[in-house]
């Protein structure tokens, strides 16, 4: 996926003959788009998100949206936006349809419905900017549950193939990938039930409705704390997460999946060599605030701050080849 950053510079050449021309010929060039960049941001900055107020990219769209306020890291503000629909599809077109001014908060649901094609953007069009975060994924079942640990879970569903049902966000979300996978490579198989998000998943885990869901560490503590749920493995860094100290990691459960979620700030297809360096600069500055660290913190996430070049690399060499791989192989492919 190079070739998204490798217009940069024709950008910058197109630029100054402009300017040079417009010199020569006395002409405005404030009429044109390239006046934009040239004192971007010049308007307020969109941050799409794909689900309603209240999921996980809408609390960090807006997070984000604060500090740039409290801070003042932006002479415009950056202003959150809902975009709902077609699990993802409608803040993807919107985001394919934007300006150098609108951004996208994502998760892999989003980066996974644009792998699934058919809604006119493809991924190494849009333009990253910056890596905010990576979130553990924690599964857990009901505190009367059989399984004492996900061996015991897996064995039983190798057993009874199909007779296990999980809950899970949308199609392609990252619970759901991670349900098929490490049951694809232990040999078991669940039965899925897909919902309008995580959270009402786990409503229906602790209702009874499916037998195990996946949450965030905030997530899962809080239900942990209150005698309802039990977690069987966090997909996390290679120690415990410091607040779920009890529950065993991926690794040492045996399971050799990655399955901590990216969230990161996409931009609109050609944004502007300006754009994307001011924008990736705020989210730095943002990333370094007292404030940030807290909601990191508190949220149960992982501090994974990357630039715009390591975020491409990341896609190119990690999110990329795993996904198109699960997707093929789930046969999620649009047709």
């Amino acid at each position: 996926m190079a070739r998204r950053s490798a217009w940069l510079p024709a950008v910058v050449a197109l630029s100054l003959l402009l300017s040079a021309c417009s010199a020569i010929t006395g002409q405005d060039s404030s009429s044109g788009g390239s006046s934009d960049c040239a004192d971007y941001p010049t308007k307020p900055v969109t941050i799409l998100v794909h689900t309603g107020p209240g999921g996980g990219s809408d609390l960090i769209a807006r997070e984000i949206a604060q500090i740039v306020k409290k801070h003042e890291i932006s002479p415009q503000p950056f202003v959150v936006e809902n975009a709902e629909g077609g699990d993802g599809a409608s803040a993807i077109r919107r985001l394919a349809s934007g300006d150098d001014h609108t951004t996208i908060s994502t998760p892999i649901s989003v980066l996974v419905n644009i792998m699934r094609g058919g809604i006119g953007v493809n991924l190494d069009e849009v333009t990253p900017i910056a890596r905010m975060t990576l979130d553990p994924n924690v599964w857990l079942v009901r505190d009367d549950a059989p399984w004492k640990n996900v061996g015991d879970l897996l064995t039983d569903a190798e057993r009874r193939p199909g007779k296990i049902t999980v809950g899970f966000g949308t199609i392609g979300s990252s619970d759901h990938l991670l349900f098929y996978q490490v049951a694809r490579d232990a040999g078991a198989k669940f039965s899925y039930v897909n919902h309008d998000s995580g959270g009402a998943a786990m409503v229906n885990m602790l209702g009874g409705h499916v037998d195990m869901a996946s949450g965030q560490p905030s997530e899962a503590l809080e239900q942990i704390r209150a005698g309802k749920a039990r977690g069987l493995v966090a997909f996390s860094t290679e120690r415990r997460l410091s607040t779920l100290p009890t529950v065993p990691t991926a690794k040492e459960a045996g399971i050799d999946v990655t399955g901590e979620s990216p969230r990161i700030l996409l931009g609109a297809p050609e944004m502007c060599e300006e754009a994307v360096t001011f924008l990736e600069s705020a989210m730095r500055k943002v990333a370094g605030t007292p404030e940030w660290k807290q909601y990191v913190k508190e949220s149960g996430a992982l501090a994974a701050y990357q630039d715009h070049t390591q975020l491409d690399a990341y896609l190119d060499d990690e999110v990329a080849p795993r996904l198109s791989e699960l997707i093929e192989d789930m046969d999620l492919k649009r047709r």
